[in-house]
């Protein structure tokens, strides 16, 4: 199916681009490029991609750092008809093919440094925007005339609470995202956007979407996200922020930010309501601070709030999130306590006839905190908005006065000796707490609730004793953390989003003291637990089953006929086996809880433990059966074949299984 080329994306940067060519368009620390420049440079591209043979609608990833080369490689792709997929090539070499492999893409955009990381072996053509840049400067820079398919990009959810996924999103679709942005943010030509956002962000996408849609110049700051950002040339008058949570804090609440700063957009994680009135107040008067909320599935465009929707006080307004109110053509509606947003253009999400509820993150802008228990009462809609909903995956209500209120993440929900515990509402009161900055409840093990928490100042850390007191009479006591864990700030990945992957375990597990999360015990956890029965195993189990094995096969361990110094060699190897088997038997008891600590599926950890275990526990009887054995003796070969040799090969593939499938993640350092 082929666009209409009214509504293609890139029409919108192409009409900016003959009007006023002499406009900055991009700019960075290192590189400047006008309307003009980055007409031609994507033009180019585009009949490069066009000659490689690239066909209509299909998706080109494109795997760069925050240069203009980003912006030149996404036009590029859509020119040529194509649509983009943006992967971030500082991730790991695993990490990256992953999101090859579920972006579908048939051709990779990069630099020559990241080319060995996108070649897996599968045979896409990769084409480097520097080593490659004389093949695509002998091309004309006139505009191709391609047709385009139906989807522009493929955009990947946050993956902060499982795996990240690869949502198709049409031309259609962020044309009409862009003309509600316009109307709600009042964007004008003049506008210069500072966009915080990683490349491989769906909020990236959405911030030059908005910028080079309406005439504006897009700042792309790189890694530097601190107060001193200000403070750069290339910064210069900018006048629209596009930011998280995270960011817009460092920004505004530790620096002045410029005086020309008009309009701030705050989107990918929570924002209470206490502090978006403190961030509101230090921009100018008549600057507005927006609070965006919208999935992938809806081109992240479904409801704002800004402090003027408010109608009276907000009572605790630390434990409150407002969502606000559907974007211009959108909807929004609350269905058993869900949140299900339709798009501006009322189209289901997706092209595969789905309705978008296969979710994991809400990746667009959950920003906010609030609904206390997240029921929303009878199902309720607000908005314009026709067509299918899209699910969210996040609780909420409809307050009496239309807002939409944010009531946590559906996935954050958790388990805990049987009963579901929802952390969200211990979460926003220990945030209301006035010294405690930040704050995440997360489950260990599946036996313990553990709180997480930032202290506002780092000498005045609340207690446990005081943490808990706190939540008494806010949530069931079987929902107050048994450990408290501080630090001195949360895992988050690139976009600014706490991964709770990453969050550090108590010290003590099992314990209900304070913990810092800097160590503990030898003895302390599972880990004590497995070191326990190891113990036991071996001052029990090992010498009874040394002298059952010749009651249970006798004559196995006969080396009578065996000259020395052989003889002992085998003496050794028995006593291995029994080693391996008592080892098995304690990983049996204790291995479970530490391989689950690893963050893969229950499922597949339960297949994996049972493998190491299989692998350890069988080399003890399996010895002593084929010593056993008659080498013609077929019917007992063949069995013995079976019983063990094949299942060691299951259990060794399960185990590579285990071990590859999701690599365990690196450290990611807090932003300064």
């Amino acid at each position: 199916m082929v666009m209409n080329g009214a509504n293609e994306l890139h029409r919108l940067f192409e009409a900016w681009a003959r009007l006023t060519p002499d406009r900055p368009a991009v700019t960075t620390a290192t590189a400047r490029l006008t309307y003009g420049e980055l007409e031609g440079r994507a033009n180019r591209l585009a009949r490069h991609l066009l000659d490689s043979g690239l066909g209509t609608g299909e998706t080109v990833a494109v795997c760069a750092s925050g240069t203009p080369d980003v912006l030149v490689a996404v036009l590029g792709v859509l020119k040529a008809g194509g649509a983009f997929a943006l992967i971030g090539p500082r991730q790991s070499t695993g990490d990256i093919g992953r999101a090859l492999e579920r972006s579908g893409a048939r051709t990779v955009l990069t630099h020559a440094r990241y080319a060995p990381a996108v070649d897996d072996g599968t045979g896409r053509p990769v084409v480097c925007l520097d080593t490659d840049a004389a093949l695509i400067d002998a091309h004309s820079p006139e505009p191709a005339a391609a047709p385009c398919g139906v989807t522009a990009a493929v955009l990947f959810s946050a993956g902060t609470s499982g795996e990240r996924r690869a949502v198709e999103v049409g031309h259609q679709r962020l044309h009409d995202a862009y003309r509600a942005w316009a109307e709600t943010f009042g964007l004008r030509p003049s506008d210069v956007h500072l966009v915080t956002a990683p490349a491989d962000a769906a909020a990236f996408t959405y911030g030059w979407v908005r910028a080079l849609s309406s005439g504006g110049t897009l700042v792309l700051p790189g890694d530097e996200t601190g107060p001193a950002l200000w403070e750069r040339p290339y910064v210069g008058g900018v006048t629209v922020l596009d930011t998280d949570p995270y960011a817009a804090r460092l920004l505004l609440d530790r620096a002045a930010p410029p005086a020309g700063l008009r309009l701030v957009a705050v989107g990918g994680e929570r924002l209470g309501l206490d502090e978006q009135v403190r961030l509101q107040g230090r921009l100018a008067p008549g600057a507005r601070l927006l609070n965006v909320y919208g999935t992938v599935e809806v081109a992240g465009c479904g409801a704002w709030f800004e402090t003027d929707q408010l109608t009276g006080p907000v009572a605790e307004p630390g434990r409150v999130s407002l969502l606000g109110r559907p974007f211009p053509g959108c909807r929004t509606e609350v269905r058993k306590g869900e949140i299900w947003l339709t798009p501006p253009d009322g189209v289901a999400a997706g092209t595969d006839g789905t309705d978008g509820s296969d979710r994991s993150d809400g990746s667009g802008s959950c920003a906010g905190a609030g609904a206390p228990d997240g029921s929303g009462g009878s199902d309720r809609s607000v908005g314009s908005g026709g067509g299918d909903a899209v699910a969210t995956g996040d609780a909420g209500t409809l307050r009496e006065d239309g807002l939409l209120e944010f009531g946590g993440r559906l996935a954050h929900r958790v388990r805990v000796r049987g009963r579901t515990v929802d952390p969200y509402r211990a979460e926003t009161a220990l945030g209301a707490h006035p010294g405690i900055r930040e704050s995440v409840i997360a489950a260990v093990d599946g036996e313990q609730l553990v709180a997480y928490v930032v202290p506002a100042s780092p000498t005045a850390a609340p207690g446990a004793d005081e943490i808990r007191a706190r939540l008494r009479g806010v949530v069931p006591d079987q929902e107050i953390p048994a450990a408290v864990v501080t630090l001195e700030a949360l895992p988050r990945d690139g976009a600014g989003r706490v991964d709770r992957r990453l969050l550090p375990l108590p010290a003590r597990h099992g314990t209900s003291g304070p913990v810092n999360g800097k160590g503990g015990g030898a003895g302390a956890g599972p880990a004590g637990f497995l070191y326990g029965v190891g113990c036991a195993v071996l001052v029990v189990v090992l010498p009874l089953a040394a002298i059952l094995t010749d009651v249970l096969w006798p004559g196995s361990t006969d080396l009578t006929s065996v000259p020395t110094p052989w003889s002992w060699l085998f003496r050794g190897l028995y006593a291995a086996e029994l080693l391996a088997f008592g080892v098995g038997l304690a990983f049996l008891i204790a291995g479970r809880p530490l391989m689950r600590r690893q963050g893969r599926s229950g499922g597949l950890t339960t297949a994996a433990h049972l493998a190491v275990v299989w692998l350890l526990v069988s080399w003890w009887p399996q010895d002593n059966f084929y010593r056993l054995a008659a080498k013609n003796d077929w019917e007992r070969q063949a069995a013995l074949v079976y019983a063990f040799n094949v299942p060691l090969m299951i259990a060794a593939v399960v185990v590579a299984v285990y071990v590859t499938r999701r690599p365990e993640p690196a450290a990611i350092a807090p932003r300064p």
